[in-house]
């Protein structure tokens, strides 16, 4: 469980901290107009070509702004914002937080539409793939998505995640339809980067490779697959559209990662056919215990190692 830091001048520290974090990896920047409900603000707008991200950040008396769209920003036009990642002393959606490992992150409460009422935070975390975990604060428990670590070297990347994250969601929100008919594939986000896989690194960066990849040696293999939902992939029949796979892809073998795999799981297979394989995607070194846990479950196991962006999959023959 996370703690929420909720004392006005660490919230000030870090949020600045924050901010100079992200301007060191921005190659743009101009001044120009952030729209928002009621009116505009003119302000200096950073930006990163590789992501395709804006944001800016300004301290007012009542909170501190940062807002981030999509796309490059242009001088003196108007832009609409994907997502705040504004903190405010009251009734905040956005938190600094210690993890178990005291480490500080930056989470979300999934309160991404303000006052629209289709844009919901149900809608939300019904359509969100990225990890989530719960946070303490003074005024109870709330379930958060977890934006970015701030000792992280992929910040930027694991930002850039969560703003392209939510404006699928609210894209899909919009939708007369919330999931659309037939199947298709959405590629995962990827970052640019080098990690080794002892050592800590993003889950929501090489998540997307892991899972681009798995599609690759699937298709190779002749089978027929979709993201469509909050699932990482499936393989269906293209004669009469049923899903007989289910896949879950972790990049952490934690058990509240391993746990989670689990309950998503299942959960997602409660609308799909009774006989749709479940399958659990995760790094070679799982537990021997996890395994004979799964197999009791009837989860099946693929397993992979990284190299670079190369994925290697141990047993994805047998599938």
């Amino acid at each position: 469980m996370l703690r929420a830091i909720e004392t006005h001048l660490d919230i000030v520290k870090l949020n600045k901290k924050f901010g100079r974090l992200l301007r060191q990896q921005s190659d743009n920047h101009v001044k120009t107009y952030i729209g928002y409900q009621g009116g505009n603000r003119k302000c200096v707008v950073f930006a990163s070509t590789s992501e395709m991200i804006w944001w800016a950040a300004e301290e007012y008396e009542d909170h501190l702004w940062n807002p981030f769209g999509m796309g490059l920003p242009k001088e003196n036009k108007n832009h609409s914002i994907t997502v705040n990642l504004t903190l405010r002393y009251k009734q905040s959606s956005c938190f600094f937080a210690y993890n178990e490992q005291n480490e500080i992150v930056l989470a979300h409460t999934g309160r991404i539409g303000g006052s629209r009422k289709n844009i919901t935070k149900d809608g939300f975390w019904r359509h969100y793939r990225g990890e989530s975990d719960d946070l303490w604060t003074r005024k109870g428990i709330k379930r958060v998505a977890l934006v970015t670590n701030l000792s992280s070297h992929l910040l930027l990347e694991e930002v850039a995640y969560f703003v392209k994250e939510v404006d699928r969601i609210k894209n899909t929100l919009n939708s007369k339809d919330e999931r659309l008919d037939g199947f298709s594939y959405k590629p995962e986000f990827q970052g640019e980067y080098k990690y080794s896989m002892n050592k800590t690194v993003s889950v929501k960066s090489y998540h997307g490779i892991v899972v681009d990849k798995l599609r690759e040696r699937l298709v190779h293999m002749g089978h027929a697959v979709s993201n469509e939902g909050n699932d990482d992939l499936v393989i269906y029949n293209p004669n009469n559209e049923k899903v007989t796979h289910l896949f879950e892809v972790k990049s952490s073998i934690s058990t509240t990662n391993l746990y989670g795999a689990i309950g998503q799981l299942y959960y997602y297979s409660l609308k799909l056919p009774k006989n749709c394989v479940k399958i659990l995607v995760a790094p070679n070194d799982i537990g021997r215990d996890m395994k004979l846990s799964l197999a009791k479950l009837k989860i099946r196991l693929i397993t992979y190692s990284l190299k670079g962006k190369s994925v290697r999959f141990q047993n994805l023959s047998k599938l």
